[in-house]
């Protein structure tokens, strides 16, 4: 019987999401984080992004980074049907955490 290790279950998400050596160790550390220390982190990300979704300059940032990235969104057939939904977890979760 074929039992996964560590290494090789990293192994082949490198390969399947084409992650780099940083890209790997950052999983790798990630993933040997105690469950306290991934809730810090989770909730110092989302401190993060409330402070720059509330920033005053954020609504151009947004319209400037669109605007550059279009391009990037359009190769992915321009799918952002699920943006709502998104904001409804990261809500969720954060009231959750607290």
């Amino acid at each position: 019987m074929f039992i996964a290790t560590d290494k090789s279950i990293l192994s082949n998400l490198a390969s399947e999401y084409d992650l780099d050596t940083l890209d790997q160790k950052i999983v790798e550390c990630y993933l040997n984080l105690s469950t306290l220390q991934r809730k810090v982190i989770k909730d110092y990300l989302r401190d993060l992004v409330d402070a720059v979704l509330s920033d005053e300059n954020y609504e151009a940032y947004r319209a400037d980074y669109i605007k550059e990235n279009a391009s990037m969104t359009a190769a992915r057939s321009g799918h952002a049907g699920n943006l709502d939904e998104l904001r409804e977890l990261y809500d969720s979760a954060n009231q959750d955490d607290k």
